[in-house]
Parts: structure tokens; C-alpha cells; sequence
């Protein structure tokens, strides 16, 4: 939903329109590695950069005060490193669970892009996610991620995707950012 303001100067709430990305079919095997690197990407960028910010402080002290005390304090520069560390081994145990509940190896996912939505099958399994009901959407280096809820994400690996993929799936990525951040000027007419 963006502000929108009407002739009387009062503003009113209207919705985003969504995204028009074409018809596009994408066909992926998505890895382990591809999982989890997206729910680190993920993670990322969900935490607040004060948090990571005073997390990677605290870590370059620790590191520093053990170089400068010739190694004495290295215990130190592990014990601020640990939670970091235990994070991500967490999340490849996670993500390695999650692959093998589903039958394990890399399974084949078909997604398929369209104006109103996209539509996402795998394994005799098939998912539909309207353009408004998608809670999130982002590119990472090696992926694109469609989240239908905050606990659950797509992965689109990159090397699978055509051009016109690629452009399709940074529409509804635009289009996501615009709509959490609520950019007036993206919908506005060009003769305004």
C-alpha cells in the first residue's frame, strides 16, 4: 500500500499495482548449496545492521586484543567468534534437514511467471502465489528469492534463468522493494 494524495489534499491509501513481468517459464535444480547460501543471504538481510555492525565490532576487537597480546587472549577472539559460527552450522543443519525430508538431492522445481502471479511445482506438488500475497522477493549474487511468509522462501538459482527470466524476476524484485518501502514516485504518471 502507498499514500496517494487526492485533490482536497487528503491522502489516501492505495495499493501497489502489481508487478508485469510476462510469461516466463524457469526450470531449476536447486541444491544444498543453493539453499543455503539464500537463508544466509536471507538472514542478512533481515538483521538489523546494528546488531551485525556491533556483532562484527566486537568480533575485530576480540581478534585484535589477541594479536596484540601475542595469542595470549585467542580465547577471547573464539569466544566472540562462536555465536556467529554456531549461527551458520545451525542453518546448514536446518537446510540440509529440510532438503532430505524432501527426498533429499536437488530437486527439480518448475517456476512459471505470469502477470497475476507465479506458479511453483515440484515433485507432484504445485503452489500458486498471487503478486500481493508474495511477502517478499530479492536478488542475491547467485539467486533469486521469492518469499510467500517470512519463514519460507523460493530459490531461483541464477544459472537456470534466460535473459528474459533474469528481467522478469527483477521486476517482481523492484516491485517488492517498492512496495516495503512505499516509493510514490514509481507509480506516479511521467507527466506530473
Amino acid at each position: 500500500m502507498v499514500l496517494d494524495r487526492t485533490q482536497s489534499g487528503t491522502e489516501a491509501v492505495r495499493p501497489l499495482a502489481p508487478p508485469q513481468p510476462g510469461t516466463v517459464l524457469v526450470h531449476a535444480d536447486v541444491g544444498y548449496w543453493d539453499a543455503l547460501l539464500a537463508t544466509i543471504s536471507q538472514l542478512w538481510r533481515r538483521s538489523p545492521p546494528s546488531a551485525v555492525g556491533s556483532y562484527a565490532t566486537l568480533v575485530l576487537l576480540a581478534a585484535s586484543a589477541a594479536v596484540y597480546t601475542s595469542g595470549t587472549l585467542a580465547w577471547l577472539a573464539l569466544a566472540a567468534a562462536f555465536p556467529g559460527i554456531a549461527a551458520v552450522l545451525v542453518v546448514a543443519w536446518v537446510t540440509r534437514s529440510d532438503l532430505a525430508r524432501s527426498g533429499g538431492g536437488a530437486p527439480h522445481i518448475t517456476y512459471h511467471l505470469c502477470d497475476s502471479g507465479v506458479e511453483i511445482g515440484r515433485e507432484g506438488r504445485t503452489d500458486w502465489i498471487l503478486w500481493d500475497e508474495l511477502w517478499d522477493a530479492a536478488e542475491t549474487g547467485r539467486s533469486f528469492l521469492l518469499c510467500p511468509s517470512p519463514g519460507t522462501q523460493y530459490v531461483i538459482p541464477k544459472r537456470y534463468c534466460s535473459g528474459d527470466a533474469s528481467r522478469a524476476l527483477r521486476t517482481v524484485v523492484d516491485w517488492a522493494g517498492r512496495r516495503r518501502s512505499g516509493d510514490l514516485e514509481s507509480e506516479r504518471p511521467a507527466a506530473e
